[in-house]
């Protein structure tokens, strides 16, 4: 797939989310504008979360919170049938509400699909990480580790100590690294020209 037509399909994908989510972009090499080899549509997001009256309470007193874009993602008229992550191959797959990386197939055009769920505090650190390459990130927690900091189930730490970054430039800033555009994140190269 072409950047062209990847950017299509996100498109697309990002109108049938919007009311499900706080907060959407898309990452990957699509962020990189890679023109050509677009293997999958990667989206890093953070759901709207509903208060909800619980089924289970027969008085209808306790209310439960719900991942308003995992009901929508467990709907019958989801664009996506949704996939076991972490396996080459394709094993249908029901995404935990509380899961942080959702994979799937587009039904219509059979893109693969990656999503990143994040939350306001962590949303630097996610959409950085996702957005790669891949040279370019393992670069950057070798920076982190340089720096004292680690990157741990999503989140920037210092020591026991949770960072919020709820922006990518708060994690450059916190590494002591220079921002750089994500169409430079090429490789690790990129880092040492960002270096203050």
């Amino acid at each position: 797939m072409n950047y062209a037509e990847g950017m299509a399909v996100a498109t697309s994908l990002a109108k049938a989310i919007k009311p499900f989510i706080v907060r959407g972009a898309v990452a990957g090499s699509l962020r990189r504008g890679k023109q050509e080899g677009v293997k999958d549509i990667e989206l890093c997001l953070i759901p709207k979360w509903e208060d909800q009256i619980d089924p289970s309470d027969m008085f209808g007193e306790k209310t439960i919170a719900v991942n308003l874009l995992h009901d929508w993602a467990m709907r019958s008229d989801c664009p996506v049938q949704w996939i076991k992550p972490g396996t080459p191959e394709v094993i249908p797959w029901q995404p935990k509400s509380e899961g942080k990386q959702w994979r799937g197939v587009l039904k219509e055009s059979g893109a693969k699909l990656d999503v990143f769920i994040a939350s306001p505090d962590n949303w630097g650190a996610v959409y950085l990480i996702r957005t790669g390459s891949a040279e370019f990130t393992t670069e950057v927690m070798t920076q982190a580790l340089r720096a004292g900091y680690k990157f741990r189930l999503g989140h920037l730490w210092v020591g026991d100590r949770h960072i919020p970054v709820p922006c990518e430039e708060d994690v450059f800033r916190h590494l002591g690294l220079q921002w750089v555009e994500p169409s430079e994140r090429v490789d690790k190269s990129a880092i040492a020209k960002g270096r203050d």
